[in-house]
């Protein structure tokens, strides 16, 4: 009975021992993140159908690794819905899968900025009156709605001018543009030409016409305006 309790044991210490070594593989081999903007661009074409819907097709040409890449696809319409995108190559058919897909809707704001830092440390910029020196306090925001908490030292302060306030640096997801983040396996050729097609809503179309009629009445001249 207790050689069978040490077996158990043993295989569980392995276990997680395999499964530290597995997530410290992971840190050391991190993925890269590749970023495509519009001057990736080869093309777009946009098929706008009733009740605020429209279909996106948005054709790049990428130098994409092979095997797993991080791409972070910038530019996409913001009111993008994430669950139709469909990501294909044009060039090399069936070489991408598509492992991961997020978009990432929080745009680059002082207000969005100030929210991702809830809970963190900042730096509070302080200036003397009588001198104009300036000084950085550290401190720490308890809330950003409405206005900012923070804990300086031993003290609470609010009503904070924002643009008094300095950060390290703009956390990862947090996007100065509507960004569609992708984890692809490329099993194809690094030279890709991919169609990301997906369905969007804030595009609109609407046409006037003005028809001017000649004397005889038989003939009819035409304007319209899109």
């Amino acid at each position: 009975m207790f050689k069978r309790r040490n077996m158990i044991l043993t295989n569980s210490i392995l276990a997680i021992t395999s499964l530290l070594s597995m997530g410290a593989y992971a840190l050391e081999n991190a993925i890269n993140e590749t970023t495509s903007t519009l001057n990736e661009q080869q093309s777009v074409a946009v098929t706008i159908y009733n009740g605020d819907l429209a279909l996106v097709k948005d054709t790049r040409k990428l130098q994409l690794n092979a095997g797993v890449n991080a791409l972070a696809l910038r530019d996409v319409s913001a009111q993008i819905r994430p669950e139709t995108a469909l990501l294909r190559s044009l060039n090399a058919p069936g070489s991408l899968n598509l492992l991961e897909q997020n978009f990432d809707f929080d745009l680059l704001t002082p207000a969005k900025l100030l929210e991702k830092y809830v809970g963190k440390t900042v730096g509070l910029i302080k200036t003397n009156p009588a001198t104009g020196a300036e000084t950085v306090e550290q401190a720490t925001v308890l809330s950003a709605n409405n206005g900012v908490v923070l804990r300086v030292g031993n003290r609470i302060e609010t009503g904070v001018s924002t643009n008094r306030i300095v950060y390290d640096n703009v956390p990862a997801n947090l996007r100065d543009r509507p960004t569609l983040v992708t984890q692809i396996n490329n099993k194809g050729a690094t030279d890709q030409i991919i169609e990301l097609s997906y369905l969007t809503g804030g595009l609109g179309w609407k046409a006037d016409y003005v028809a001017e009629l000649n004397s005889k009445e038989n003939m009819l001249d035409l304007s319209g305006w899109v």
